[in-house]
């Protein structure tokens, strides 16, 4: 399993690792991350050699692996912020004042801490919920999904959810058929979505056809497409997967830093009024490293990773049906400028 890549000034390395009092960090650092320095390798070879703050780290955490040089990935972060999108599931540790740090994880959804002012939590936080059958979910103006996620959403800039059956239900409400998915699928990212963004956003949905016609498909993509794109004034990449595989029995959400899943699906709330739980589940939303400290088996990391691989293996393979838009594609995606016909999604493309 990779490890989870960590971007860190030596100053906050050494804080974290020796200096302060970070567990949830100081445990991510000792047993599940590679982390990169911000010093040439000849530096970090000389810390090394005179017993420094590196050498007794490796001899004080068996687990700990050698840090690496990669000054070349600071200096771009520092010349442009985008460059933090290239590693989209990474937490950055940069010498620049809170507010700074906050800017450029809220234009580019990614992780980035001020070396001066570290949150120890920003990796291990945890939700679980279980919903009865028509149990109402609500408090004033804040219905269904956004009154359930009533919590703080890590930065992301893309996100993927997996559930077989979709857009396979739906409900009358004044003499028309709508699809329940649908609804709830435009609910919930109008929840868990920034506010704003400097890059484009990716959201992938993956569903089985039910041997639905091309038209059918065509129809679902489109309307999510300009659904989605509709709640932010920022571009978002949609894409759908039409597809039947053994290996997407869980349904699950897999964000920047988030592993979650509902255990009925992510049609949760009846269309009607967007707050009536339509059967019992339950959903789970965990950042990538809750309860990291004791933890045994699969970190979320670990869990959320390895789902990732198996996305990208089966999903770029010639049974599936890819959708962007109004456009349908067997066994391809999205044509136009994507022309290796591949999921464009970057979590996907980070594993």
């Amino acid at each position: 399993m990779s490890d989870f890549i960590i971007y860190a000034e030596k100053k906050a390395f050494d804080e974290i690792t020796f200096n302060g009092n970070y567990p949830n960090l100081h445990s991510i650092f000792t047993n599940h991350s590679t982390v990169f320095l911000n010093l040439s390798a000849q530096e970090l070879q000389d810390n090394i050699n005179s017993e420094g703050e590196i050498f007794y780290y490796l001899h004080a955490y068996a687990a700990a692996k050698v840090p690496e040089a990669h000054p070349d990935q600071f200096e771009n972060v520092y010349d442009d912020g985008v460059n933090l999108v290239s590693t989209p599931r990474s937490i950055y540790f940069l010498d620049i004042t809170k507010a700074e740090a906050d800017q450029l994880q809220n234009s580019f959804g990614v992780i980035v801490q001020s070396c001066d002012h570290i949150d120890d939590n920003v990796l291990s936080s945890s939700f679980f919920r279980e919903l009865a059958k028509d149990e109402t979910i609500e408090n004033g103006p804040l219905l269904g999904w956004k009154y359930l996620l009533n919590f703080d959403i890590p930065p992301s800039n893309a996100l993927i959810i997996s559930d077989s059956f979709l857009f396979s239900d739906t409900e009358n409400v004044g003499g028309n058929p709508i699809s329940v998915g649908k609804e709830n699928i435009k609910w919930l990212l109008d929840k868990i979505l920034p506010d704003s963004l400097n890059v484009v956003y990716h959201v992938t949905l993956i569903s089985e056809d039910y041997n639905r016609a091309e038209a059918w498909r065509a129809q679902i993509a489109g309307s999510m497409n300009t659904e989605i794109n509709n709640l932010r004034p920022y571009d978002i990449n949609v894409e759908v997967v039409f597809m039947g595989s053994e290996h997407f029995h869980k349904r699950r959400l897999i964000m920047n830093y988030i592993n979650a899943s509902c255990d009925k699906g992510f049609s949760v709330f009846r269309v009607r009024d967007g707050k009536t739980v339509k059967g019992v589940n339950d959903i789970r939303f965990n950042r990538i490293f809750s309860a990291n400290q004791n933890h045994l088996g699969d970190t979320e990391y670990n869990a959320s990773t390895k789902a990732l691989r198996v996305i990208k293996r089966e999903c770029n393979g010639l049974a599936a049906h890819i959708v962007s838009g109004a456009a349908v594609y067997r066994g391809a995606i999205l044509g136009g400028s994507n022309a290796d016909k591949t999921l464009k999604n970057r979590l996907v493309n980070d594993v």
